[in-house]
């Protein structure tokens, strides 16, 4: 090994190496070198020869640097590996290694960590998870499969001494797993940069400084679940010294820095055993299946062991962290605006003042977002100043998308049975409507070239610019693609009998009423299940808010109304509106949406 640091060193011209080269201790799976050169002081990681077998794993160590090229970019204080010729990971004689400039300073004491220095490392995760954070569409859920059956009964065919512990813990494992899987299927769909290993061992604090170290499990990953793990190392639950002060603290300074909605972290005790893949991983090793080196069989028993002990603290004290988690913020409301009518003015802009007012309230930690029957599109092109971190609600609830990206993280379609039936009730379709069809990640509107009556026309016009709003020469290729929403425009006599003709059938939701701005009434028809009121219940339950306020001014806001423990009209809402409502305040050209939330954000 000593030869290959030589080797390395002379290789990237480091200079003469001065002294021995030291083992540095603290690594459970690589090694670490202390080099002292004519040219300064390094530290040389090699990587586990056994780890670098497995498949895929350079790609993950490229992914990684590339990252850490990132968190360097955001000033992260990081110790990052050198680059050299464009690579940070070297590779000498078959071997992988690392180089970094020595830090100074002393690894986190798991045995007396500070509530200041949980803090700190709160702050740290959260301007990482901060730098690319996205709203995303739901992905497949990771689910935990280890047959701990299976490897107790391989301990005992060869007499391992794990075999006694995993006989007495399989209960507990097994539950354990199972609880582990039902908190990640709670889990909001958020991505983030994330850096998983960045527990106590992994900074290092100089004249009260941290800086973090070991970046190699660099990777986009859920911020939720990234932070819940984290600050359970950070409080103490590794060395089962848990200190609930210590993860107050540890959210305190991550919440200071990023804040991407989520309130209900008591739901999801469950990724507190996330531990089981470091458990599954040291049971092969203890069994000989990651490498027949005795030293490394050796530490594999030895983790097994330290493991299980930590799951089964973490099960002990599972109501004192709960009892923490369940009082993180204050702020436990959704606040959620209709945008046409009631956040935008009638020249359908959003005022700097709101904007300002909306963006400064976010950042203290409110959580707000708009249901709009815009598509996200043409939301964005009024929004797009606001920095929202929940997923906005638009098409009246037919797609859920991300207010920064204009990404779409979930959309309502219609079956190819609806789309037949659709066909036949709207023959008026091609004058008076289009379709919106979603065309890989992009939404078209689509209409019939021809004759339109005036509403239409007029919106075809108004978008003549927007490549997505196009003509199309057919009935089929109305509806290509993934149809999710269909539009019919006119007066109310012309619009009026298509809207009795389609709300009676219930495997769609029907909406007609008269436009914001415009002397002209718009019929909307999405799929079942999908309006304004249950989409914005559905990111209520996600992100675990316990009340709800709404702002509107319209009939289509009437369902969220029904379902909000507060509800507010503008002024110049309608009648029906106002009648329901908890209160009215100002209108929208009075920016009385900011007004409300300002003044109720000062009392909280």
């Amino acid at each position: 090994m000593k030869e290959s640091i030589f080797k390395l060193i002379r290789n990237y011209n480091l200079g003469d190496i001065k002294g021995d080269i030291l083992p540095v201790s603290g690594g459970l799976m690589h090694k670490m070198f202390k080099v002292q050169t004519s040219t300064g002081i390094y530290a040389v990681k090699c990587l586990n020869p056994e780890i670098m077998k497995r498949p895929g794993v350079m790609e993950n160590y490229k992914k990684a640097d590339a990252l850490e090229r990132i968190l360097e970019d955001n000033l992260i204080p990081i110790v990052p590996a050198l680059t050299f010729d464009g690579e940070k990971i070297l590779k000498l004689d078959g071997g992988y290694y690392y180089i970094f400039r020595w830090q100074k300073g002393q690894i986190t004491d798991w045995d007396s960590i500070s509530s200041e220095q949980c803090f700190k490392a709160g702050e740290i995760l959260g301007n990482i998870h901060r730098i690319d954070s996205q709203n995303i569409e739901a992905e497949e859920i990771e689910l935990s499969s280890i047959d701990f059956k299976d490897y107790l009964d391989s301990a005992k065919k060869v007499n391992n001494s794990i075999a006694t512990v995993l006989e007495d813990n399989l209960e507990l494992l097994e539950n354990s797993q199972e609880k582990l899987n039902e908190a990640r299927k709670r889990l909001p769909s958020i991505r983030a940069i994330c850096d998983d290993d960045m527990d106590p061992k992994n900074i290092m604090w100089d004249e009260g400084k941290a800086y973090v170290i070991d970046l190699e499990c660099l990777d986009y990953g859920n911020p939720v679940s990234s932070c819940f793990n984290l600050s359970l190392q950070w409080s103490g639950t590794v060395n089962e010294r848990f200190e609930k002060e210590n993860l107050a603290a540890f959210f305190k300074g991550y919440l200071k820095a990023y804040d991407n909605g989520y309130r209900s972290y008591d739901k999801l005790f469950g990724i507190a055993y996330t531990w089981m893949e470091w458990l599954e991983y040291n049971i092969r090793r203890a069994l000989g299946m990651e490498g027949k080196e005795e030293e490394e069989i050796k530490l594999g028993v030895e983790e097994t062991i330290r493991t299980i002990d930590r799951i089964r603290y973490l099960r002990s004290i599972e109501d004192d962290i709960c009892s923490v988690l369940k009082n993180l913020s204050a702020w436990n409301t959704l606040y959620v605006s209709d945008l046409d009518g009631t956040l935008m003015r009638n020249d359908c802009t959003i005022s700097q003042n709101t904007i300002r007012t909306i963006n400064e309230l976010t950042e203290k930690g409110l959580a707000f977002t708009f249901a709009t029957a815009r598509s996200i599109e043409s939301a964005r092109t009024i929004t797009g100043e606001l920095r929202l971190k929940l997923p906005v609600i638009t098409r009246n609830g037919a797609v859920l998308a991300d207010n920064t990206t204009g990404k779409h993280i979930e959309k309502a379609l219609f079956t190819a049975e609806e789309v037949e039936m659709l066909k036949v009730l709207l023959p008026e379709l091609p004058k008076y409507g289009f379709v919106s069809c979603f065309l890989g990640e992009v939404m078209h509107r689509l209409y019939i070239d021809g004759d339109h009556v005036p509403a239409l026309q007029g919106y075809i016009d108004y978008y003549a610019d927007n490549p997505t709003v196009r003509p199309v020469a057919t009935i089929p290729e109305l509806f290509c693609g993934e149809p999710g929403y269909v539009t019919l425009m006119g007066s109310k006599e012309e619009i009026s009998p298509i809207y009795d003709r389609v709300r009676v059938y219930e495997g769609w939701e029907s909406l007609f009423q008269k436009d914001t701005y415009r002397d002209e009434y718009w019929l909307e028809i999405c799929p079942q299940n999908f309006t304004k009121a249950k989409t914005i219940t559905k990111v209520k339950e996600r992100f675990g808010f316990k009340r709800l306020v709404v702002f509107g001014d319209g009939l289509n806001d009437i369902p969220m109304f029904n379902v909000a423990d507060e509800s507010y009209a503008v002024a110049n809402a309608l009648e029906e509106v106002k009648r329901i409502a908890t209160g009215v305040i100002g209108s929208n050209e009075e920016d009385a949406v900011a007004g409300f939330l300002k003044k109720r954000m000062e009392i909280q």
